[in-house]
């Protein structure tokens, strides 16, 4: 035991980089346990592990004087600049302010990240994204049915408008914010096991097909329309990267497409016979019958969802060029006054976008993430296959069903997807070559 602690130990003092970063990619997940409320901010671990990244980042550009600016950081800076320039016109500012620190935060993760990550870190990345995945995966299916059974809140961690009592099952959202905030984030680690079953050389292929299982079987209890559809969409991205790089197979595919519905069929079996019926409930039907119509529900007469996209396309065609400013849709909508629930979002993250940055700010936006993606097809494309190449398909795949799920929802500042960005940069090789060995 000794042994193991001293070696540990010196590893962590030679390589502190690859610990933080393993260490971040752990504590995704938590976003809301545990975390504390601090003058509006909501303060988690992950928010501290960032801030060493930065530092450590910004200590390796003072070290290595070789080190300079990639082409890809242009359109990212100018966007963040965009914003900043967009707080005085904005309505409210302390709002504005507020997404524009948590955008710089979010950003300077990621190019922190591509800075000091290494291809050797690679391997406890990956075992740490999968052991915060196991771990808050295992404690959303107990959520489930801790609520069904009556434990209190307590216990469960489960808020109070995801219990049961709405479509007679409860929603879990394990220890992020809102279910949906947990499908998005459990759609990294299921990319990264697809692309390994598909691409990679693991023997194991048991113990994936299990981790498979078990990222998936939450993200469908969640009941995330938007979280589904991703899953689909990371799906068939996969499956076409499959279908077009025969040379680098290494895994079946069938079997791995099995295991993905058969959590989705689980999913359904389990909301089916344990649920409770109840009297007074939003939905028609319980138990499959809420989930199908929930996931299903694309009537904008009753979504209200389709009124913030009415009221968001209202402002992109009123202030097209500069929008209204970062983080105004919900005073620009609802009289500069924060409901009880936080501010109105538009659920939808182009047309917030659009609405909020104008034309100039989506298209830096879209430019950065186009460069990156390009950047990593031209990585894809060397003829050495290395074990870098089945991340960067995974990556890609798990971007795609981001941007579905985007269509959803409203969040840019969404920790696990910059952590993938940054990841992302570093693999396709975003830093200038260091005398570090």
């Amino acid at each position: 035991m000794n042994q193991f602690i001293n070696k540990f130990y010196l590893d962590a003092r030679k390589h502190p980089d690859k610990y933080l970063l393993a260490l971040l990619a752990f504590l995704l997940p938590f976003e809301r346990i545990p975390s504390f409320s601090f003058a509006g901010v909501t303060l988690r671990p992950s928010l501290f592990i960032g801030g060493l990244i930065i530092l450590r980042a910004i200590w390796f550009v003072m070290k290595f004087k070789k080190f300079k600016p990639n082409s890809l950081m242009v359109p990212l800076a100018l966007f963040v600049l965009w914003l900043f320039i967009l707080i005085p016109g904005s309505i409210n500012h302390m709002r504005a302010t507020q997404v524009f620190i948590f955008t710089l935060y979010t950003s300077a993760l990621a190019v922190s990240v591509g800075i000091i990550y290494q291809k050797q870190y690679l391997a406890a990345i990956i075992k740490g994204l999968f052991a915060g995945a196991a771990a808050t995966s295992l404690f959303a299916i107990f959520q489930y049915f801790g609520d069904l059974y009556g434990l209190p809140q307590t216990v469960t961690g489960l808020a109070t408008r995801y219990k049961w009592n709405l479509f007679g099952y409860a929603r879990p959202q394990a220890t992020a914010l809102e279910p949906l905030y947990f499908a998005s984030y459990l759609l990294l680690p299921i990319a990264v096991v697809v692309s390994i079953l598909l691409f990679g050389s693991y023997k194991k292929s048991r113990l994936l097909w299990g981790l498979l299982f078990l990222f998936s079987l939450p993200l469908f209890l969640t009941v995330s329309r938007g979280g589904l559809l991703g899953y689909i969409g990371l799906a068939l991205t996969l499956v076409v990267i499959y279908a077009c790089m025969p040379k680098h197979r290494s895994g079946k595919i069938w079997p791995t497409l099995a295991i993905m519905l058969g959590a989705y069929l689980c999913s359904i079996l389990i909301i089916t016979v344990f649920h409770k019926p109840i009297e007074d409930t939003q939905s028609k039907n319980t138990g499959s019958g809420s989930y199908v119509s929930h996931v299903t529900d694309i009537n904008e007469n009753s979504d209200s969802r389709a009124m913030s996209r009415a009221l968001a396309i209202d402002l992109i065609k009123k202030y097209p060029i500069m929008g209204i400013g970062p983080g105004q849709f919900g005073p620009a909508t609802n009289n500069n006054q924060q409901a009880y629930f936080g501010w109105p979002i538009v659920n939808n993250e182009p047309l917030e976008l659009l609405a909020e940055t104008g034309v100039v700010g989506f298209a830096l936006l879209l430019s950065f993430f186009g460069a990156l993606v390009w950047a990593a097809v031209r990585i894809l494309q060397t003829k050495k296959w290395q074990p870098e190449h089945i991340v960067v398909l995974a990556l890609l795949g798990y971007l795609t069903a981001q941007a579905i799920q985007y269509q959803t929802f409203s969040t840019l500042y969404v920790i696990q997807l910059w952590f993938a960005v940054g990841l992302l940069l570093g693999v396709v090789g975003f830093k200038a070559k260091t005398n570090e060995k």
